[in-house]
């Protein structure tokens, strides 16, 4: 699989799950179908983006998997997710920290409040930027892992089925 198959089927793959996710998770209280079109959007892109991106730069980084490597698009999705996730994270929480950005209503309470304190004292730029790099790079190495994994799975269910049909085709 090239590199820009293995993207655009994580990307696709991402963006479908996360549209999924964002549309069930806001599906309490609303009286009409419209109303989870927003909340389902906004899931597909980001997830779509973060699964994309990750596998992108973990292919950029790793290279072209082996043939005989064990789950190549798991590993190269993790590996993506953590530094491209940590770079932007970093970037975030710096912004946050130095008071240029604000953090969004989607964070829940518990969790601001937690930052906010973290990020207390002095150094409130490189405590933003460590806490966003390591907070965003985990999650977007979960997910790049996650759509990793499901590529992987598309692609050993694919190889066993040529192995099958040869094997057919030999006549054993």
């Amino acid at each position: 699989m090239t590199t820009g198959n293995a993207t655009r089927d994580a990307t696709l793959s991402g963006a479908l799950s996360g549209g999924l996710l964002g549309a069930l998770a806001n599906i309490r209280g609303t009286t009409k179908w419209t109303q989870l079109l927003r909340p389902a959007a906004i899931g597909a892109l980001t997830t779509g983006a973060l699964a994309g991106g990750s596998t992108y730069v973990g292919d950029k980084l790793m290279g072209a998997p082996d043939e005989d490597e064990i789950s190549p698009y798991t590993n190269r999705g993790m590996v993506g997710g953590v530094v491209g996730g940590g770079l932007v994270g970093g970037g975030l929480g710096a912004l946050h920290g130095a008071g240029a950005l604000s953090m969004p209503d989607a964070v829940p309470k518990l969790v601001r409040d937690a930052l906010t304190k973290a990020m207390s004292g002095r150094g409130k730029i490189l405590k933003g930027a460590a806490l966003g790099a390591a907070g965003t790079g985990l999650a977007a190495g979960y997910l790049g892992a996650d759509e990793g994994m499901q590529l992987d799975f598309i692609q050993n269910q694919l190889e066993a089925a040529r192995k099958k049909q040869y094997l057919q085709s030999m006549g054993l």
